[in-house]
């Protein structure tokens, strides 16, 4: 893998004066924490705006792949590197991850690196969901998931006492009590046109392919 070489200074010069942000992705299910952290440094010294990290449960592949927990990692590169942002991309937040504990983790994270941390949400994959005993539904009952996961999440960042009845989760008085200090941008991965105006209504973004 090549790096584009400048020195730390140089980094944070070409950070300071373009419009444009540039990201660097960081695999986790290719790479262990050690790896992931020297990747982080050789980007934020060559100039990189944005780190996103993956979110798996398993690799693509059984052999050589890694699958270190991602919000510990991307914990310890904003930590580390102050001027960057942080994200992941894809989180899921349907079965191994509920929704609300989503929100918790993030509102943390925000609440640590304010207007610092994004989430990229998707519908995901079965290799990261049916190995814990779920389940892998059609395509209406992910998207429905997904809307209303997506309505969980802002609903516990932006509110009190939450009640939620939806059709596949509920809340009963949840609330979050330490709340983000910043404001957590949410992201959907999609290629669909449905999901698509689900971000459109709710979300930042969309993450695509070119």
């Amino acid at each position: 893998m090549a790096f584009i070489r400048c020195s730390s200074w140089e980094g944070v010069r070409l950070r300071s004066k373009r419009e444009l942000k540039l990201g660097y992705w960081l695999a986790t299910e290719q790479h262990g924490p050690t790896r992931l952290m020297e990747l982080a440094t050789h980007a934020v010294i060559a100039g990189f705006d944005v780190l996103v990290l993956s979110d798996h449960f398993h690799p693509w592949r059984d052999k050589g792949g890694q699958a270190p927990h991602p919000w510990i990692v991307l914990t310890a590169i904003a930590e580390r590197f102050k001027g960057v942002e942080v994200g992941t991309a894809v989180t899921t937040p349907l079965f191994r991850y509920h929704p609300a504990i989503v929100a918790q983790a993030f509102a943390t994270l925000d609440h640590m690196y304010p207007n610092r941390i994004f989430i990229t949400v998707g519908t995901g994959h079965a290799m990261n969901e049916v190995p814990l005993g779920f389940e892998w539904p059609g395509y209406k009952e992910k998207v429905g998931r997904l809307r209303e996961a997506i309505e969980i999440m802002k609903l516990l960042w932006e509110g009190d006492f939450v009640d939620y009845e939806g059709t596949y989760y509920k809340l009963r008085t949840a609330k979050l009590y330490t709340k983000p200090r910043g404001r957590v941008r949410v992201y959907v991965a999609t290629a669909d046109a449905g999901v698509a105006r689900i971000a459109g209504a709710l979300t930042d973004g969309i993450l695509t392919n070119p």
